[in-house]
């Protein structure tokens, strides 16, 4: 708990004889926010009863209020020092006596209780007494010289080995100047007391929720002031991308009330809110980093940190930035084009989709190459490797289907519905079926960047584009590791640059051409796309789950649904029905702002 300064404001009311046994103490306490401690410049005291006001400053805090009968403790207070005050368990008293006279020290503990006691004669002149007190607390020292009586208050903060008063020197006569002492104010038990701090917040002298009451008994008395909204500053931007950007924010004062949440908030018009797009960034004082995620390219906007606490929300200083625009290739993209009809282009992935379920991480593949294999059939929830194949549907989010995670595996098609009806695609409904619904740690990081294409798009890639060499397909197998598949050619792909036989021949084996790991990255480069035969899981009569190897083996889903057991995938070079409950690779793509 946040602790500032101190300041205990007490006040002995006195209603017979002064300081006697039967006296009042009523010790105030400041209070901001949600029981935080606020140090307390003064108090503000009035009796409505009898209609008299008194203001108490600190460090002058002991007010003495008396019945008119009572004695005048007001006359003579300035005589009496006492110094230091506060002190640590030991402190003197020195007083000027005019003539001759009885003297009587007195400590009183806060309760009324006698703690020491000194009594002797004194001849005229300036006297000095030693003050030992054994606990720390507020003491109240009566000095009664004659028939005159003073009073202050003592605070003591340290330890002693116990409770005296001794002489310790007198003087001659001495010159003293008068300091502000106690004043004489009419109480009765039961009288009706208003109350009121007064402390300085922020460079401000505020006041405290003012207190009204009967005032029959001692009592610690606590004055409340207000919480306030939050402090907090903003962070530069950073890090700014076509579709995200870094920011932030440290919170330097809660308002004395818990700061429940914090972030930032962007908007393409100036004075952002937390009713546009924000952040939530944990919660409390202290510094934060925020994602700004889900921007347009080549856009302005504004940003600014915020806080709430239960006040309300404060906002840092407002900071605009411009998105970067968009890139012919982004984040994860392969160089190449490919009409997906006869209006949109796509840009495909730069590696099959890969996830691991201990992390909750998906990537592409580094390579296009890059294939798990036989792997796939440890996947499970607790699987700590990454999974390449995957039932239909199984994007993670929980869509309606009884399998929506990516390592569900059950032999059951009707447990991979998309939104828990075989009538829809992995694109309809809020589209999180697919598993370009997720964020792609290499590719984009953020939600709806990718997409899963539709059976029409690949059927129209494979068969029905227009490019500029006549070529759309061919079936190649890498010497060094004898993986084989499928590369697809670009709109644009000239065909002097490699060359390739059987195109266009889904009867062709893949034997046909032969390249190293060299010409496939050089094929790369000019646009091609690589989809390997990674295999697929599938379930035999015994109830196993099994890799399948074959020619031809190149599976990978669509995100059309085709009847109640199956969905639409391509197999090689062409694309047929599949059962939803077996395990295909998933080729993700996006499309491009250079469509027709």
């Amino acid at each position: 708990m946040k602790k500032v300064g101190l300041l205990i404001v007490s006040i002995c009311m006195v209603c017979n004889i002064a300081l006697s046994q039967e006296s009042l103490r009523l010790t105030f306490t400041g209070r901001i926010g949600e029981g935080y401690y606020q140090r307390l410049d003064g108090v503000g005291i009035r009796n409505v009863t009898r209609d008299w006001a008194e203001v108490i400053y600190y460090p002058d805090t002991t007010l003495v209020i008396s019945s008119p009968t009572n004695v005048d403790e007001h006359e003579g207070f300035e005589s009496v020092n006492v110094a230091p005050n506060p002190f640590q368990g030991e402190s003197h008293v020195s007083f000027y006596v005019e003539k001759p006279a009885h003297v009587i020290l007195t400590v009183y503990g806060l309760m009324g209780n006698i703690c020491c006691r000194h009594e002797s004669t004194l001849a005229e002149g300036k006297h000095s007494y030693k003050v030992s007190l054994s606990k720390p607390q507020v003491y109240i020292l009566s000095v009664q010289v004659g028939e005159k009586h003073h009073v202050a208050k003592l605070n003591n903060f340290g330890h002693s080995s116990n409770d005296y008063i001794e002489l310790t020197s007198s003087e001659g006569t001495i010159q003293y100047v008068p300091t502000r002492g106690n004043v004489v104010h009419p109480f009765q038990y039961g009288d009706i007391m208003e109350y009121v701090g007064y402390a300085t917040i922020n460079g401000s002298v505020v006041s405290s929720e003012r207190l009204t009451q009967s005032q029959f008994f001692n009592e610690d008395i606590a004055l409340q002031f207000s919480a306030y909204l939050p402090v907090v500053e903003t962070d530069y931007v950073d890090n700014i991308q076509q579709t995200t950007a870094t920011c932030g924010g440290t919170v330097t004062s809660d308002g004395w009330a818990s700061v429940t949440s914090r972030g930032v908030c962007w908007s393409t018009q100036p004075n952002p809110t937390i009713a546009d797009a924000h952040t939530n960034d944990q919660n409390g004082l202290g510094h934060f980093t925020s994602s700004i995620t889900g921007l347009s390219a080549n856009t302005e906007y504004y940003v600014r940190a915020y806080a709430t606490n239960s006040v309300g929300t404060a906002y840092g200083n407002e900071y605009s930035f411009r998105t970067e625009p968009e890139s012919i290739w982004p984040n994860g993209t392969l160089p190449g084009l490919f009409s997906v009809d006869p209006i949109q282009k796509v840009q495909f992935s730069q590696g099959n989709l890969q996830y691991k379920a201990t992390t909750n991480t998906w990537r592409f593949a580094d390579t296009q190459y890059e294939i798990i294999g036989e792997a796939n059939v440890n996947k499970a929830s607790d699987y700590d490797g990454y999974i390449d194949l995957f039932g239909w549907g199984t994007s993670g989010f929980n869509h309606g289907a009884y399998c929506y995670q990516p390592w569900s595996t059950s032999s059951q098609n009707s447990n991979y519905y998309a939104y828990g009806s075989a009538g829809y695609n992995l694109f309809d409904r809020n589209g999180k079926a697919d598993w370009g619904y997720n964020a792609i740690v290499n590719g984009g990081n953020q939600e709806f960047y990718w997409r899963t294409l539709t059976v029409s798009e690949w059927d129209y890639i494979l068969n029905y584009r227009v490019t500029s060499s006549g070529i759309r397909y061919a079936k190649v197998t890498i010497t060094e590791t004898m993986l084989t598949g499928v590369i697809l050619l670009p709109d644009d792909w000239d065909e002097s640059i490699f060359w390739l036989t059987h195109t266009n021949d889904f009867q062709a084996g893949y034997y046909t051409n032969p390249i190293s790991i060299d010409d496939l990255n050089y094929l790369e480069i000019n646009g091609v796309v690589f989809l390997p035969c990674s295999g697929s899981l599938y379930w035999d009569y015994t109830g196993l789950i099994h890799l399948a190897w074959s020619d031809g083996s190149a599976y990978y889903w669509t995100s059309s649904m085709d009847d109640l057991n199956y969905a639409k995938a391509v197999w090689g070079c062409y694309t047929n029905e599949m059962n939803r409950s077996s395990s295909a690779a998933v080729r993700l793509a996006r499309t491009t702002a250079f469509s027709k």
